[in-house]
């Protein structure tokens, strides 16, 4: 619930004062001082306009599908009130925001929001001069909730790169999140002469309430001259860091694993 006030001149001398109400279509509006009620039902323009000619505190409430917001105005002078509901639980989620450094997000509206962590992904290892091909990186993990926030609170993103955490702590007025957490893929490694390099572990992801999805993990390399290098492990989630594919058997460069990074998505419901 939003209550802002805003007083403007006016009102006095016996002049009528104009009580300005904004909600949400359809709400029916109320105005009651003592045994005086008026009430309108707000039409597509958001607001409903009152004409009260009896100074005082009045009460001052709108209702729609069942639930009711309410608050008390001293009435000395014209008056804008607004009252707004949370907005319904969404049908679908539209994408707001790719994020790669950390940093504090603040939510722009009341609504629901979809948070996405996609964990970073291992370095793929370097190949032997001889025969011995590297192992692939692990896959980045995924993690996702779907939470209710308010209008200002946060989510501090931490930003993992490869071996370290990609995070998002929750800081709802509305509800209580767990916090969503996504560990790096493993590298992989060059494995002793006489066989392939292992691949790395993928990512684990834990926290969320919709998805945690870990990470593949990385494929073996070759044991033959010039072999293949093992391939990166498969992201969590379509989208999310593959790791770096393993260096071939004749010295070859494994490839780089990529840093974690954030989605976030409103609902197609959110006030704005």
């Amino acid at each position: 619930m939003i209550i802002g006030k805003a007083i403007t001149a006016g009102g006095s001398g016996g002049i009528p004062c104009i009580l300005t109400v904004f909600t949400e279509e359809g709400a029916v509006v109320k105005a009651t001082l003592g045994n005086t009620e008026i009430s309108q039902t707000v039409g597509t323009s958001g607001k409903t306009i009152f004409e009260l000619k009896k100074e005082g505190t009045w009460t001052i409430s709108a209702t729609l599908d069942g639930e009711t917001k309410s608050t008390e105005v001293l009435v000395e002078h014209n008056v804008e009130e607004t009252l707004s509901f949370f907005p319904q639980e969404p049908s679908g989620y539209e994408e707001l925001a790719i994020i790669t450094a950390s940093q504090t997000w603040t939510a722009p509206e009341n609504g629901y929001f979809q948070i996405e962590v996609f964990g970073a992904s291992g370095n793929g290892a370097n190949g032997h001069s001889v025969y011995v091909a590297g192992g692939g990186g692990g896959g980045g993990g995924y993690s996702c909730s779907r939470i209710k926030m308010n209008k200002d609170d946060t989510i501090v993103l931490t930003v993992g790169g490869v071996g370290a955490v990609s995070s998002a702590s929750i800081n709802s007025s509305l509800e209580t999140y767990d916090t969503l957490s996504v560990t790096s893929g493993a590298n992989g490694s060059q494995g002793p002469l006489n066989s392939g390099g292992a691949g790395g572990a993928g990512g684990v992801a834990s926290g969320g309430n919709y998805a945690n999805l870990n990470g593949g993990k990385g494929g073996t390399g070759s044991y033959a001259q010039a072999g293949a290098g093992g391939y990166g492990g498969a992201a969590g989630y379509t989208g999310g860091n593959v790791g770096g594919a393993g260096g071939n058997g004749n010295s070859g460069v494994g490839g780089a694993g990529k840093a974690g990074f954030f989605k976030i998505y409103r609902g197609n419901t959110n006030l704005t």
